[in-house]
């Protein structure tokens, strides 16, 4: 019979095996929607001290999860540059998606449904993180222009820090969800989706 090796289990040990699991950590610093897609990039640490930065554009249709996401940063862009006034907006959780069968014009959800946040990128550490938004805004011409925040500090005095902060922890778990093969339906899957649904309806 083999000789059994014996191993024991020490506190240097589990603080080691710690270090390595924090080593293998990906930590995702931003991410853009570019069409029916999302490019995101992240920093891979591979050891202490040692970190890839890594970018990648992705072929994968995104989940409207991920799309939602995004949406709930729009808000924030028009705040932020000072397009809309924080005090108009008395709860952040409690804003809709602008319907016109409901909303008036030129109401909160109409004017916020004007931004459109399509990319965000994550800078400094978990002690002094900052966000920068890039989106547009769709003027009364049709046209859109191009609104990029300055870094906004995640603990700064910015009246919605603490929602921005929800939003965005939302939103790195859907692209990290993404990166894991998170996805939209197949266009295949949706027809025969729809053909059930025509079948039912004849029934």
């Amino acid at each position: 019979m083999g000789r059994t090796k014996t191993i024991n289990i020490t506190p240097e040990l589990l603080d080691k095996a710690a270090e390595n699991m924090k080593a293998k950590a990906i930590e995702v610093r931003g991410a853009t929607l570019k069409d029916l897609f999302c490019n995101y990039s992240y920093n891979h640490k591979l050891a202490p001290g040692t970190v890839n930065t890594v970018s990648t554009k992705s072929q994968v249709p995104v989940h409207d999860d991920l799309k939602a996401a995004f949406r709930k940063l729009d808000a924030h862009l028009a705040v932020i540059c000072e397009e809309i006034p924080a005090d108009a907006i008395s709860n952040m959780d409690d804003l809709l998606p602008y319907d016109e069968d409901v909303h008036a014009t030129g109401s909160i959800e109409h004017k916020v449904s004007m931004f459109t946040v399509n990319s965000f990128r994550l800078e400094g550490d978990s002690d002094n993180q900052s966000v920068i938004l890039v989106g547009e805004k769709q003027l009364t011409t049709g046209d859109f222009v191009k609104l990029e925040t300055p870094k906004t500090h995640l603990d700064s005095s910015y009246p919605f820090a603490h929602e921005l902060n929800i939003a965005l922890i939302d939103l790195v778990g859907e692209v990290e969800e993404y990166m894991q093969g998170k996805q939209a339906p197949p266009v295949q899957q949706e027809l025969f989706a729809g053909e059930d649904d025509y079948a039912e309806a004849d029934r």
